[in-house]
């Protein structure tokens, strides 16, 4: 929708409001006589008064009141008034009620009396555009913060692809380098991986059978790297299907688990990943070997680099509170646990 067009219908909208508080209150005026009926006159005071209200609205409030300028805004608030009930009292009334209201002479009783009966459509009409302007108001902070998210969690989803595939791509050109007859596949699981990232994670939520899937590929891509050097267990309880998951979170916690054992171990890998997936949602555990000697400082592994601190960001853009994501270092070993919620299945 265009902003013209968004434009037209805030309007629009607004005059159906406004218009509809001021035939309520012709119908109020009506329905509280003895013999329910509207008279010409009640008619133009209303239209008078209807008048008053928009010059307020559309006026007053924006020009003076919106900027600041609260004297201004109160003079001319009064000098409206005095306006106003000037032509009610002078004008209206003699032409249509000559013989009642209209014999009395202009002062300031009578403009106080057309305050007192004016306030209540005044009053109505005014908090009435104020509530549609804060509605629409609240309604674009809330548009433009789920587009801040969703321009963050693209953001940090960009980080991830490169930095798992940059890693499996030296592995290749190693391989090719050596002439290794497992290059054909490590191709081939890399352009399926490849696949998945821009076919299959477009929006915030993917299959979770195929997050699982590019989960394998990468582990045997790495696996293949790995060769004799350790081993990599990957354990999965349950059902992945027609099921959902924020996409490449489980795939770079365990490309963390790589990174930190082939950083600091040369033999004696050994990589663990358990996954168990429920109704209620999926957790995961994995534990990787790693020689702390060879790091500046243990520590650093927590939330080294784009790793788990790019997955607690997106985490909490996803889910607020409503994930566990920790990790701690024990005799060697560097440990992860995640529990996330399953999102709204989606079919494909």
């Amino acid at each position: 929708m265009t902003l013209k067009t968004l434009g037209q219908k805030n309007a629009l909208t607004d005059a159906g409001v406004l218009g509809g508080i001021w035939l309520l209150s012709l119908a109020l005026i009506a329905v509280t006589k003895d013999t329910p009926h509207l008279d010409i006159g009640e008619v133009v005071y209303s239209i008078n008064r209807g008048i008053m209200a928009i010059a307020l609205i559309y006026v007053l409030i924006p020009v003076l009141y919106k900027r600041r300028r609260f004297f201004s805004f109160v003079l001319s608030l009064i000098a409206w008034f005095f306006l106003f009930g000037s032509i009610e009292e002078v004008f209206i009334e003699s032409l249509f009620f000559p013989d009642s209201r209209g014999r009395n002479d202009w002062s300031l009783w009578s403009l106080y009396d057309f305050f007192i009966e004016a306030i209540p459509l005044l009053s109505s009409m005014v908090i009435a555009k104020l509530a549609l302007d804060q509605s629409r108001v609240t309604a674009d902070l809330k548009s433009i913060k789920n587009e801040q998210i969703q321009s963050e969690l693209n953001f940090l989803r960009s980080q991830i692809n490169p930095h798992i595939l940059f890693n499996v791509l030296n592995n290749i050109y190693s391989y090719v380098l050596t002439s290794n007859p497992q290059a054909p596949d490590m191709v081939l699981k890399l352009s399926n991986l490849l696949r998945y990232t821009l076919y299959d994670c477009a929006s915030d939520h993917v299959l979770l059978r195929k997050e699982i899937g590019s989960l394998k590929d990468y582990i045997a891509l790495q696996g293949m790297a790995l060769e004799e050097r350790g081993q990599v267990t990957l354990d999965i309880e349950g059902e992945p299907e027609q099921k959902c998951v924020a996409p490449f979170i489980l795939v770079t916690l365990v490309e963390n688990c790589f990174k930190h054992s082939l950083d600091t171990q040369s033999q004696k890998i050994d990589i663990q990943v358990h996954i168990h997936i429920d109704e209620e949602g999926v957790t995961m555990r994995t534990q990787n070997s790693f020689v702390s000697e060879t790091r500046l400082k243990t520590e650093g592994l927590q939330e080294k680099g784009i790793g788990l601190a790019n997955i607690r960001r997106r985490l909490d853009l996803l889910f607020g509170n409503a994930y566990r994501l920790r990790s701690h270092v024990a005799d060697g070993i560097f440990h992860t646990y995640l529990a996330m919620p399953l999102i709204s299945e989606k079919t494909g």
